[in-house]
């Protein structure tokens, strides 16, 4: 199993990580206590890998030593791309050989009417490029495009837009676990 240390940044990437927590919760049966309230003998066989079993049955989440980084924020708010992309650099001179992943809010107009977000985004990129070994790119207008026009919601929600994302981080953790090698060594 591959180790992952999940660090937020910003209000959205603390709105992602909640969601993302909220959603893997539910997933493994897992209520606000700790207790396991499934009756899923697949959720006990996959419960170990977000999770440890701690006294009385309770399970806790997983802290290790990161194998690798992932780290999610939003590139239009002051503190997801300025303190966020900071982050990643001390990460990064800190830990050079470590893979950083990163799930980067990109903002849009059709969601977001603040004006600096454009220049908050092109600024932090730079950062990404330097110091990400991977990026995956959440676009907030194809996100909200999806809802409009796929899904026919005349007003989406952030909270389901935190949804989709959830479930790309989940993908993308079970990818590396299913192939069993860091995404780093890949090649295509």
């Amino acid at each position: 199993m591959r180790e992952i240390l999940h660090i937020q940044g910003g209000q959205c990437g603390n709105q992602i990580g909640a969601k993302f927590w909220e959603v893997i919760c539910g997933e493994h049966a897992i209520d606000p206590t700790g207790q396991y309230c499934g009756d899923s003998d697949l959720q006990l066989e996959r419960i170990n890998v977000y999770y440890n079993e701690a006294s009385g049955g309770k399970y806790s989440v997983q802290f290790r030593f990161g194998f690798s980084f992932q780290v999610c924020h939003s590139l239009g708010g002051g503190t997801g791309s300025g303190m966020g992309t900071l982050l990643i650099s001390k990460i990064r001179e800190e830990y050079p050989d470590r893979m950083m992943m990163t799930f980067s809010v990109f903002p849009s107009p059709k969601v977001s009417d603040t004006v600096v977000e454009p220049y908050n985004a092109t600024l932090s990129v730079h950062q990404l490029v330097e110091n990400a070994d991977e990026c995956m790119v959440l676009d907030n207008e194809a996100l909200y495009d999806i809802c409009f026009r796929t899904l026919k919601l005349s007003n989406p929600t952030f909270s389901l837009f935190m949804c989709f994302v959830c479930y790309v981080i989940e993908l993308r953790f079970v990818l590396e676990c299913k192939i069993h090698m860091p995404m780093q060594t890949l090649q295509c």
